[in-house]
C-alpha cells in the first residue's frame, strides 16, 4: 500500500468481471484514485465514460470465453490511458494489448504497489 502522504489526483475507472477482484481494486486504489469508479463490464464502463472525466482505466479484457478488445480500442481513440490487469499473460495477448494502446500490462495476481506506481506515473503523482 502507499503511504499516507499520497494525495489522490486521478479519476480512475476499473472494469472487472469478478466481484472479489473489484473489492480488491477498491482497497488497493482508494489511496491513489479520486474519484474511483468500479464497474463489472464494458457497457457500464461506456455509460460512465459518457458522463465522467476519467484519467486512467484499469481493465481486464478477458471475458469468460474470449478476449474483448472493444473498450481498449475506444480508450485509445479517446486518448485515455489503460492498464491491463489480466490472468491471461501469454506474449500474444500482451503484444496485442500494447498494439491497441495499453499503457501497462500487469498479470494477476498483481502487486498492489506496482499498480499504484503505474497510476502515479500516468498522473504525475508521487507515491513517496
Amino acid at each position: 500500500m502507499t503511504t499516507d502522504s499520497v494525495t489522490p489526483t486521478a479519476s480512475v475507472l476499473v472494469v472487472e468481471d469478478s466481484t472479489a477482484i473489484r473489492r480488491l481494486f477498491e482497497v488497493v486504489l482508494r489511496d491513489v484514485a479520486d474519484p474511483l469508479f468500479i464497474v463489472a463490464n464494458q457497457d457500464e464502463a461506456n455509460q460512465l465514460l459518457a458522463t465522467e472525466s476519467i484519467d486512467v482505466v484499469v481493465m481486464e479484457p478477458q471475458g469468460p470465453n474470449e478476449v474483448r478488445w472493444g473498450l481498449l480500442n475506444d480508450l485509445k481513440a479517446a486518448a485515455i490511458p489503460a492498464i491491463i490487469v489480466t490472468s491471461r499473460v501469454d506474449e500474444q495477448v500482451q503484444a496485442e494489448a500494447t498494439r491497441r494502446g495499453a499503457f501497462a500490462f500487469l498479470s494477476k495476481p498483481f502487486m498492489p504497489a506496482e499498480l499504484q506506481a503505474v497510476i502515479c506515473s500516468i498522473t504525475g503523482a508521487s507515491d513517496r
